[in-house]
């Protein structure tokens, strides 16, 4: 339990630090649009509820094939969530991988390549 509270600890103080770094918190704004826009597309297309448009916009772009429930039922939404998987699958991999370099470099205190340029 203690090593829970220990990695849940420095999780957030690197999600905190992150936001500090204009690099991440560029990939954050991204991302956080990114949701929006998908999450209003399967809302006034679909007519699905907000949260279950959000859940499916968030779920897909997570590479691991969740089953939802959910899937596009119209042509039009079909090719806008090929395009959407398509295009935007990268950002959450990169989220990750910044934050990654926030915690290495706040808990060590060295500069990585990455944050020299």
């Amino acid at each position: 339990m203690l090593s829970f509270i220990l990695s849940a600890k420095r999780l957030l103080v690197g999600i905190w630090k992150s936001f500090k770094r204009p690099q991440f918190l560029s990939l954050f704004t991204t991302l956080f649009f990114i949701i929006l826009s998908g999450t209003m597309f399967y809302r006034g297309t679909e007519g699905w509820h907000w949260l279950d448009a959000m859940y499916f916009s968030v779920v897909s772009l997570i590479p691991t094939g969740v089953e939802t429930g959910l899937y596009p039922t119209s042509d039009f939404s079909k090719i806008f969530t090929m395009i959407y998987l398509t295009s935007f699958s990268k950002f959450p991999t990169s989220i990750i991988s910044e934050m990654n370099a926030s915690l290495s470099y706040f808990s060590v205190g060295v500069q990585t390549s990455a944050e020299i340029s």
